[in-house]
This record gives C-alpha cells, sequence and structure tokens, in this order.
C-alpha cells in the first residue's frame, strides 16, 4: 500500500499515571507486551511496514524498547517533541518523516483492531483529505459522539459527558493526506478533535463505521480489561507473538 503509521504516543497519561510511573502510557504491559507493540502488530496485519513514533514523557523508554526488532516486517522510527503539541502539533511534527502520498495516525494508548480496507477506500475520494475510523459504543458520555451523515460526512461532534446511550465515537484512527498533514498551522498546542476537525469543510473530512470493539487504557477500569481485548481481537497475534 506504500502507507506510513505515524502513533501518536506522547502524552502524559495523567489519570493512571501513579499506577505505571515508570513508563509511558502505551510502553504499560498488557498480556506480556507493551500495548503499544499490540498496535503495531495490527497494523502490519493490515500491510504497513513503516512506523514513525511521536514520543514525549519518558521518551527513552519508547526508544529504548524499539531499538531492537518487536515486530518482524515492520520498521520503527522514533521522533521526539521537546514540548507537548498536541495531537495535531504531534502529528505535524512527526510527518516530516514521512514520504507517502497517505499515512495512518493513530493515538497509542487506543485500539480499534479494525481492517483498513474500507477507510482506504473512503480516502480514494477526490475531496476527502481525512477518515476517520468510528465505532459503535453503548454509552458514549465516556467519549463523546461524531456525528455522521448518510454520505459519511462528518457533520458535527458532541463533547464527552453530553451524550448518554449509544453512539459513534472516534475510535483514534485516521487515514490522512500527508500533503494536508504538512500544511496544518505550526502552532502548538493544535488539537485534532478540539481546533482541527471541526474547522473542516463538508466533504473533506469522512467517517467510516467498524463492527470491531475499540478499546483505550487512559482509566484504570479499561486498562484491567486490555488483557482480554487483545487475546479476543488479536488472537492471531498473540500466537504469534509467543504469549
Amino acid at each position: 500500500m506504500g502507507e506510513v503509521a505515524i502513533v501518536l504516543a506522547g502524552g502524559l497519561g495523567t489519570r493512571i499515571r501513579a499506577l505505571h510511573p515508570e513508563v509511558p502510557k502505551p510502553m504499560i504491559r498488557v498480556g506480556g507486551k507493551p500495548f503499544l507493540e499490540w498496535q503495531l502488530r495490527w497494523l502490519k496485519r493490515e500491510g504497513i511496514e513503516e512506523t514513525v513514533l511521536s514520543a514525549g514523557y519518558r521518551a527513552e523508554v519508547l526508544r529504548g524498547y524499539f531499538t531492537e526488532p518487536r515486530v518482524e516486517g515492520m520498521k520503527v522510527r522514533c521522533v521526539v517533541e521537546e514540548a507537548p503539541r498536541g495531537t495535531a502539533g504531534a502529528a505535524r511534527y512527526a510527518v516530516q518523516e514521512v514520504a507517502a502520498a497517505w499515512c495512518v495516525v493513530c493515538n497509542g494508548d487506543s485500539l480499534c483492531p479494525a481492517g483498513l480496507g474500507p477507510i482506504r477506500a473512503a480516502g480514494a475520494r477526490d475531496d476527502a483529505d481525512v477518515v476517520l475510523l468510528v465505532s459503535e459504543v453503548s454509552d458514549a458520555r465516556d467519549y463523546g459522539t461524531v456525528q455522521v451523515d448518510e454520505q459519511g460526512c462528518v457533520t458535527g461532534f458532541v463533547e464527552k459527558g453530553v451524550a448518554a446511550g449509544p453512539g459513534l465515537v472516534n475510535a483514534g484512527v485516521y487515514y490522512m493526506r500527508t500533503a494536508w498533514l504538512r500544511g496544518l498551522p505550526e502552532r502548538i498546542p493544535l488539537s485534532f478533535e478540539r481546533e482541527v476537525f471541526p474547522g473542516m469543510g463538508r466533504g473533506r473530512l469522512r467517517a467510516v463505521c467498524t463492527a470491531t470493539p475499540f478499546m483505550d487504557i487512559g482509566v484504570p477500569e479499561r486498562l484491567a480489561q486490555a488483557e482480554t481485548f487483545v487475546s479476543t481481537w488479536l488472537a492471531d497475534e498473540v500466537t504469534r507473538g509467543g504469549v
């Protein structure tokens, strides 16, 4: 496919840092491996062979671990932001390492191991710059929701804590034109979710819904469920990884 993945792994992880102060959140071990490694195994399964890690807090832990090959056939590079840049700012900084026309941008503390074919197909539309992967959850109040019309265009966002009950949530996986990402403002911090996506014109931001569940490890309750999630939804990679 030729895409490169950018994984945003520089957050402070304030809500669970007390449980694992020695590592950045994406490096917390789940099923014997860092959570981030499971994400890279999923990306490799989906045909991506090169990943740029955007690191910040405890960046030396990521660099040290991925100095050795961890996922067969996956090249991993690490860039370090000298100060927190926000999700969009970090991705824009990391994209200087990317030559491909399209990239897959992921949040390093969440996982939605869906097939990437549908968002690639949606990205092939001439007017799309970004395609969000969204997943339906039974109670969206902890996440906020994404509003999508019948044509797959994103029409709005509802902040977390507002919409209780079922809804489509941002699964933390974005398919982006590299040229568009390079063209974002250089100001920092800059957030995809709060500043960039809400201002995009109709059709430039699209969404594809997946039936694959979404998991994030941002709070202790969900972190406790992560090993079961990985063993269920990445069963082949668990076996291949020797767990």
